[in-house]
């Protein structure tokens, strides 16, 4: 039998009666958060960096540099232009996107949040074996907080809260580059396309996670000598892993940004290192947090840069306990003690200092998948 549990009440000014808005009244594809409490980490190393800044990699994201009179747009074929308040549209060419391009403020870039969302977008792909389409997704509200770990009611607060946090990446682009051409692709990250107050559904799209997640899906096919895909028993591709289940949805609650961009980073780190110890040292660390080596790199003071590290790794090493499923997930794994000294480490020993988290295998529990 549906569920029809009344959720919330309002007036309906043009039948004058009310309106029980319940989830047997939603109509519509809508897109339910995944319930598994777990976040998908993109694995597969072609796009392992897809949700990140850092420029090295084929699939990242980029902040360009915001205009008071003008709003980014992107046109399907991956041209960047402005829509001007004067309605005029202006087209940016190669050489003007390198010169848009900026750190300011990256450190601002909630990163959690879209992997939050990405986890939403890869779970309903799934659910529609993973036909291409640049949909607009349609989340409940109070289902959509609950899952960002919030709390299950919604307030008027919280919605608009969700609204600007959508609007908050207008300014932040996704980039493929292909390795043969090394020309790039920009697509739009998170376009929040509308909120429906008599349904409460909030309404957004993200053609740049649609299509890395497809571009994904092909590349990762296991292939015979002839380039052919292979085919599993039940008769679905063979493909090699993409993602990872190590960490927990609701660490998007932390304040510490920055320590979770590291959980995230250690979290691929094991799950890419196969029979290897997996080890990463201070430094690479630190780089490959864009945000947090761009805000060490803004700080003059060595004092301040040490207190920055200490507060980061510190608290790194408490969200793999407590965020993450490491400790179920592989057998004796040894993680880095938060009050031992070697493992919050100063500026003048980030190159000295090598974290590593020896285990004896994985349990059955399953960490990785599509």
């Amino acid at each position: 039998m549906a569920d029809t549990k009344q959720t919330d009440i309002e007036v309906n000014p043009e039948k004058t009666k009310r309106f029980y808005r319940t989830k047997t009244a939603l109509t519509g594809d809508i897109c339910s958060p995944p319930t598994s409490g777990m976040l998908a980490l993109p694995t597969f190393r072609e796009y392992q960096n897809c949700l990140d800044l850092r420029e090295d990699a084929n699939a990242h994201l980029r902040k360009m540099k915001s205009r008071t009179d003008a709003i980014f747009r992107i046109k399907k074929g991956g041209e960047v232009f402005l829509v001007c308040q004067d309605k005029r549209v202006v087209e940016l060419n190669e050489e003007e996107l390198q010169k848009m391009h900026t750190k300011k403020d990256i450190d601002k870039i909630d990163l959690v949040f879209l992997s939050q969302i990405y986890t939403i977008i890869l779970t309903d792909l799934e659910k529609h074996d993973f036909e291409y389409t640049e949909k607009i997704y349609k989340v409940y509200v109070p289902q959509l907080i609950e899952y960002l770990g919030c709390s299950n009611h919604s307030s008027i607060k919280e919605r608009d809260l969700l609204i600007s946090k959508f609007e908050s990446y207008n300014s932040v682009f996704g980039i493929i580059r292909d390795e043969q051409s090394q020309r790039e692709s920009i697509y739009p990250i998170l376009n929040f396309e509308g909120y429906n107050g008599q349904l409460n559904i909030l309404s957004f799209r993200s053609p740049y996670i649609s299509f890395v997640i497809d571009q994904m899906q092909e590349k990762a096919k296991r292939r015979d000598k002839q380039g052919e895909p292979k085919l599993k028993p039940n008769g679905d591709f063979d493909r090699m892993p993409m993602h990872s289940y190590l960490v927990n949805s609701d660490i998007g609650t932390e304040k510490n940004r920055a320590a979770v961009n590291n959980v995230f980073i250690i979290a691929k780190v094991i799950e890419q290192a196969g029979n290897n110890t997996p080890h990463i040292s201070a430094m690479t660390l630190l780089q490959r947090n864009v945000p947090l080596f761009e805000r060490y790199n803004n700080i003059k003071s060595v004092p301040d840069k040490n207190k920055l590290l200490k507060r980061t790794f510190k608290k790194t090493w408490e969200l793999l306990r407590t965020k993450t499923q490491l400790l179920d997930v592989y057998r004796n794994i040894q993680l880095p003690d938060p009050d031992e000294p070697y493992n919050l480490p100063t500026t003048s020993k980030l190159d000295k200092v090598i974290f590593e988290f020896p285990h004896d295998g994985k349990t059955n529990k399953k960490t990785s998948s599509t």
